[in-house]
Formats: C-alpha cells, structure tokens, sequence
C-alpha cells in the first residue's frame, strides 16, 4: 500500500533473526526488518521510536528482548543509526531500514522443549551452536536431529533455581 501511496519502493518484509530474540522455555518472538527506498529526488525523514536503549526483559529466567532501530543506508553505507530524529534530509535511492526488536523469554531456557530448539535450527533461527551452548540441547549438524540421551546428560542438574 505504501507503494501506491508515497514515492517509496519497499525492497524488504522479513523476519529480524539476525537482531535475536530472548531466549527462553518460550522463547520471545522475532521483531522485523522493512526497508524503504526512496525513488523521489528528496524528502524529509522523522521518526521517534520507543524501546531503542532498554530491551524487553525476561521473566522467569528468560533472556531479554532486542531493541529497536532505524538506519539510513546512503549508497551501500550505512550513515545513520537512530531512535530519533527530526527533518533527516533524504536523497535519491536512500533505502530507510526499520528494525523492531524480539521478544523476551519466558522460563529458564533448559527448560525449553528439545524438539522445539530443533525446529528454530532447521528454520535459522538460531544455530546448532547456540542449541548447544544455551539451551543445552545436542544436535546433529547435518540434520538438526535431537541425541536425547546426549541432551538429557547435559542438562542434568543444570535447571535454574528461581
């Protein structure tokens, strides 16, 4: 819709991954990237948004939430990483990128489903490493397949005491 309306290009609608999520037995949802190209000679950018310094916190022995951010990319470059800012003057081509933030976790992360840490490998949320390493949750690196044996040994006597 903002395509037909203003003279913009929207070049992306994705999932933010790479800003994270707050780990947890129910890990925090994943904020999102849209990017904006300008195609009109100029324009005047504004925005103020919240959360930018103080991520969303985890309960329960979750792991905080990400911020968010808006970043102006000039040419390939990134020149502008803000919260706020008022009459930005834009140029041609400039791509504007709205980051939103994930969510906190909820629950101590060894609590978490082993089959469900398996599912965020085998969709890229998060790595066989940072199975391994937070969620203490072993897994095949070619199939993202649970060792429950190898998983339940790990874990054993790890849980948080809250």
């Amino acid at each position: 819709m903002s395509e037909i309306r203003f003279p913009v290009l929207v070049e992306k609608h994705v999932l933010n991954i790479q800003g994270g999520a707050g780990h947890g037995r129910h890990r925090g949802g994943f904020g999102v990237v849209q990017e904006y190209r300008l195609l009109a000679d100029e324009a005047a950018f504004t925005t103020a948004i919240n959360r930018t310094r103080v991520p969303p916190w985890g309960v329960g022995g979750g792991q905080n939430g990400t911020t968010n951010i808006m970043i102006i990319i000039r040419e390939g470059k990134e020149i502008l990483r803000t919260g706020k800012i008022m009459n930005f003057k834009l140029k041609k081509g400039d791509i504007v990128s709205i980051r939103s933030g994930g969510g906190a976790g909820w629950g101590d992360p060894l609590e978490r489903d082993p089959h469900l840490v398996s599912s965020d490998v085998r969709n890229g949320f998060i790595t066989v490493n940072e199975a391994l390493d937070i969620y203490k949750v072993v897994l095949d690196a070619h199939t993202a397949e649970v060792d429950q044996s190898a998983t339940d040994e790990l874990r054993k006597g790890l849980q948080q005491t809250i």
